[in-house]
């Protein structure tokens, strides 16, 4: 394979701009005179609006702005297009980041699209339970074959956990790719498969979670569990889509041109650039009602690329997801008010700081929706595990509020 050197970006009939590789491995990035003319800002804080070539100022997200790094996945996705191009003769060290946005394609999260890709991709009725023990094989070390359609369809969500995007129909009882143009009554969904080292329950765990943050007042997609053979996954209907149009997104790590994976921000600064970026007080509270669920709930793995911003007209926070208690954590990679493990204190002074004056309203909402983990548990998973989760959410609240 030869590598990419130049890419058009669209979203929709529109041509967005360029990406093309310059000297010493630089991207440059130029907006299209159309997309100035009839477009937006894809990148508000990093990636001026117009018709300069820029280049980011980092080698982060190897050379690229954050927002087109959001359309690259990380961990299952990542090693899935890393053995597409291994079987195509490229080694890692030679992928660059126009080569895996240009594997993408069409396929990305989100409104942006990159041409041109580097293998068709077909529309074809998915086996769930053929592409579950594909995942369960893959990440076991038994087989490196992965399904063709998991290739396509499982190559651009993000996350550790085995991820395929698809579309169900309205009862269920069909699923096919969801990469192309769907059906009327068809609907867009990501199914998470499980990992490893995944706790056996974990798509159930994952739904209660989904429950209880809706209950608690957060804004989310709708979530069910689907049943393959003797094991349910979580599966969550996509935001970035509305029937067949795409919505283009921006994450925080993407609107802040900062690295994911390692802790970088606290709540006081998402909740300063919800604020910057949305210039809503809906959005500043919807943060803070996160915030709050992520401490009381143990969901410590709240790093920056689990926030994001939706542009429908004008930015606005997006639904939450990848909520659930993290097992191997020890802080949050989010701090609160410079505290890794924070209290009652710490979310009091962040809501004192964003003017959100309904705090302890929020907090006893996100208390209440929580304390109905043994209810909505009770006939999903085993006694044992139910009343473990149930004592560790107790032990947070403890640890919270004394």
């Amino acid at each position: 394979m030869r590598p990419v050197k130049k890419l058009q970006v669209k979203s929709g009939l529109l041509t967005v701009g360029e990406l093309v590789l310059g000297s010493r491995q630089r991207i440059g990035f130029q907006y299209s005179k159309q997309w100035l003319e009839e477009g937006y800002s894809l990148s508000p804080l990093r990636l001026p609006f117009d018709g300069a070539v820029h280049v980011a100022d980092t080698s982060l997200f190897g050379g690229l702005y954050g927002v087109f790094a959001d359309s690259l996945p990380d961990g299952w996705g990542l090693l899935l297009m890393d053995r597409f191009f291994k079987r195509n003769g490229m080694e890692r060290s030679e992928i660059g980041a126009l080569d895996r946005l240009a594997y993408i394609g069409t396929k990305a999260m989100g409104a942006l699209e990159y041409y041109p890709e580097s293998s068709p991709h077909q529309s074809t009725t998915e086996d769930l339970f053929a592409l579950a023990e594909s995942a369960r094989k893959l990440v076991t070390g038994e087989t490196e074959d992965v399904l063709d359609e998991l290739m396509v369809v499982g190559g651009s969500p993000g996350g550790a956990r085995p991820k395929v995007t698809v579309a169900f129909s309205a009862d269920f009882s069909h699923c096919i790719s969801g990469v192309d143009v769907i059906p009327d009554d068809y609907s867009h969904w990501l199914v998470k498969f499980h990992a490893k080292n995944d706790h056996l329950h974990a798509g159930i765990i994952e739904k209660i979670y989904a429950d209880m943050a809706r209950l608690a007042g957060l804004e989310m997609p709708e979530t069910r569990l689907i049943d393959v053979g003797v094991q349910r996954f979580f599966a969550v209907r996509r935001f970035d889509r509305s029937r067949n149009v795409k919505k283009h997104i921006l994450s925080m790590a993407g609107l802040m041109h900062a690295d994911f994976r390692a802790p970088s921000m606290d709540y006081e600064a998402i909740l300063g650039a919800t604020a910057w970026l949305t210039k809503n007080l809906n959005n500043i509270e919807r943060a803070y009602r996160l915030a709050v669920f992520n401490v009381l709930s143990g969901n410590q793995d709240d790093h920056i690329k689990n926030f994001t911003f939706i542009m429908d007209g004008q930015w606005r926070l997006s639904p939450a997801y990848d909520l659930t208690l993290s097992d191997d954590a020890r802080e949050h990679t989010t701090s609160m008010m410079g505290a890794g493990l924070p209290a009652k204190k710490q979310m009091d002074a962040l809501a004192a700081k964003h003017g959100v004056t309904n705090a302890d309203e929020i907090q006893y909402q996100v208390r209440s929706a929580l304390s109905q983990w043994q209810t909505l548990s009770r006939q999903q998973l085993p006694v044992s595990v139910s009343q473990d989760y149930a004592q560790k959410l107790a032990r947070i609240d403890q640890r919270v509020f004394g």
